[in-house]
């Protein structure tokens, strides 16, 4: 009976155990900037500023698919701005992902026909990279 009553206490003390504890992972995001201007990452809620040749590290990111979104200043003596690469989308954090997103940028001048001034265009150059398996198939 003694014997029943401790396995009874063990099963209910690990049961409790198990579902109220909050597991973390050690997911970190990386973001390296070397672009000429500020640029600004939205993830999580929050808008993170990295200034030019800056590294930001967000740690402890929960499991889970997140939306983010990229702006970015531009200098002032330029006429246009665009962005290459990816500077939109989701980032899936799976148990001890890593991921590091890099900034760069470059100025595209053209030349004015008929002796007028030739624009110029700020480029952001966006790329991530992940630790996870991206090739893995999520669906039939």
């Amino acid at each position: 009976m003694m014997k029943k009553i401790l396995l009874g206490c063990f099963i209910v003390g690990s049961a409790f155990l198990f579902t109220h504890c909050d597991v973390t992972y050690d997911n970190v995001v990386n973001i390296r900037s070397i672009a000429a201007e500020n640029v600004y990452l939205n993830f999580l809620g929050r808008l993170i500023t990295v200034t030019p040749n800056a590294s930001v590290q967000i740690k402890d990111v929960r499991k889970g698919t997140y939306r983010f979104a990229t702006t970015f200043d531009i200098p002032s003596s330029v006429t246009g701005a665009s962005v290459e690469g990816e500077s939109e989308g989701e980032i899936v954090m799976g148990p001890g992902t890593r991921v590091a997103i890099f900034y760069s940028s470059r100025i595209q001048a053209t030349t004015g026909t008929g002796g007028t001034a030739g624009q110029t265009n700020y480029i952001l150059i966006a790329s991530i990279s992940s630790s996870d398996d991206v090739n893995t198939a999520t669906g039939p």
